[in-house]
Formats: C-alpha cells, sequence, structure tokens
C-alpha cells in the first residue's frame, strides 16, 4: 500500500510517505479545459457555487498507487485545509479523472509534492531511489491503465494541484466491513491549503469507491506525520493496524487508518 502524508502510495513493503501535500507549484502543467465527459466536480470560491462530484464512465482511464503495487502512503495536508473556510481565497477548480496524455505532467506534479513533503526528513538518496521508481511518465501511464485503480485530478488555473489514487479489490479485514478500497495516494499542493480543495477531492474519492460497491475506505500513513493523521483522524478514519514501507533503502513504518465511507461523505460535507 502506498503511504498518504497529504498523499497516498501502494500496497505492503513499498513506501509512498503518507497523504502529504507541498508547497511550491511546479511551472508549466498547463492542460486543455475537461470535457463534460470527464467532468467530475466545479467549485468556484469567487462565486460560492457547488456542482457535486460526478465520474463518468465512458473514455475515463484508470489509476494505480505505487508501481510495484507495494504499500500506498497519503501525504500531508494542514488541518486548515479542511476545517477553515473563513480566509479563503478567490479561487477555482476543477475535479475529474486523470487523462492519460496527463502522465508526464502528473507525474511531474507528484515528484514536487511528494519532495517538498518529505525531503527535509529523509536522505536524498532514499529520496531520489523512490522518486525514479515510481514518479515518472511510464509509471504514471501504468497507473492509468490499472483497471481496479481510479486517479483523479483537480486542476486550477490550467494546472493539476492536487490528485488522488484510489484502488479497489484489496481485502483488509482489519479496516472494518468489506468491500473495501484503499487510498493510495492523495497529494494536494500547499499553495490550495485552507481553500478547502482537500475536502472536495476527498469527498470525490468517497463518492467513486461507493459507485465500486466498497463500504470501507482504508490508507497508509507515516507514523511520524502527525498533522495528517490528525487530518484523517478529524475525517473520521481511525488507526487500525501497520505496515512496512521502502523508502529507498530505508524500511519505515506506516500506520493503517481506516473509515466507513458513509461517515467520511457526512464529515466531507460537514454534515
Amino acid at each position: 500500500m502506498p503511504r498518504i502524508g497529504m498523499h497516498s502510495g501502494g500496497g505492503p513493503g513499498a513506501r509512498d510517505p503518507g497523504p502529504r501535500c507541498c508547497s511550491a507549484m511546479p511551472a508549466a502543467i498547463g492542460r486543455e479545459t475537461p470535457n463534460a465527459s470527464h467532468l467530475l466536480s466545479m467549485h468556484s470560491l469567487q462565486t460560492i457555487a457547488y456542482l457535486a462530484p460526478r465520474i463518468c464512465d465512458a473514455g475515463t482511464p484508470r489509476a494505480r498507487c505505487g508501481a510495484d503495487g507495494g504499500p500506498g502512503r497519503v501525504a500531508f495536508i494542514s488541518s486548515e485545509d479542511f476545517m477553515n473556510t473563513a480566509e479563503r481565497t478567490e479561487v477555482g477548480w476543477t475535479i475529474r479523472r486523470a487523462l492519460r496524455e496527463e502522465a508526464a505532467p502528473l507525474s511531474e506534479v507528484a515528484a514536487r509534492i511528494f519532495h517538498d513533503t518529505f525531503a527535509s526528513s529523509n536522505s536524498a538518496e532514499d529520496m531520489e531511489l523512490y522518486r525514479s521508481q515510481t514518479f515518472t511518465p511510464a509509471a504514471m501511464a501504468a497507473e492509468m491503465d490499472d483497471a481496479d485503480a481510479d486517479l483523479l485530478v483537480a486542476v486550477s488555473g490550467g494546472a493539476i494541484v492536487a490528485y488522488a489514487q484510489l484502488h479497489s479489490g484489496s481485502t483488509l479485514e482489519i479496516a472494518g466491513p468489506g468491500p473495501w478500497a484503499e487510498l493510495k495516494r492523495f497529494y494536494v499542493l500547499a499553495s490550495m491549503h485552507g481553500s478547502g480543495l482537500a475536502r472536495e477531492l476527498m469527498r470525490a474519492v468517497a463518492e467513486r469507491a461507493l459507485e465500486r460497491g466498497a463500504v470501507t475506505l482504508w490508507l497508509g500513513v507515516w507514523e511520524h506525520n502527525d498533522r495528517a493523521i490528525r487530518f484523517y483522524n478529524k475525517l473520521g478514519f481511525h488507526e487500525v493496524g501497520e505496515q512496512p514501507f521502502m523508502l529507498g533503502n530505508d524500511l519505515q513504518r506506516d500506520l493503517i487508518m481506516a473509515a466507513p465511507i458513509s461517515g467520511l461523505q457526512a464529515a466531507c460535507s460537514g454534515t
């Protein structure tokens, strides 16, 4: 499983330091305006208008987290990203399925977020080894081709600012009632903290997991990522176990957290 810092990653053995978010936004990641068949949701903070996330079936690539299918790890996100709506700025975004031609720019975004989130706590050698094996256009394209996975992106101002990878069909009885789905990556740029994007992206993830028949959503997060763990706790996730995560040559420990999808939807909706 990947690890989620404010992002999330693949299955046991491989490391993707928990859901994590980074601050700097990569340049030149612009994409064309998505067509209706790939549209999930659009949120304009300027008009405070929200269209419920929709995931269409036609021509929608799938994605899988973790090039080797190892443990996923989600990334880090500040609690303000979910809880604070008082200081939102004028910004809008679209949440939709990732397009296969976005494999290259998406791999750049993922590598940037991962580096900005975890570089200060890990060696440059381990970081580079993991990046070279995981965040490449070829690896990202392979994840998109996985029939058991969905890769959702958030686009703002023509650039990818967040993405999530959901994998269905896993079995994890300790997480709670099945069927289960794993949130392998959940990455949000720090420039989007406080905008409410993380909440909307998580809501889109929960909706897609339900469409795939899942009842429980689980993820792996680095044991030292305290802020990320607090964020997931606020959404209703709770610790149910642990798993190894290999970051380069460094064997680390991730916590496994799980939440009932029905409760997750309510938390993301603020109800």
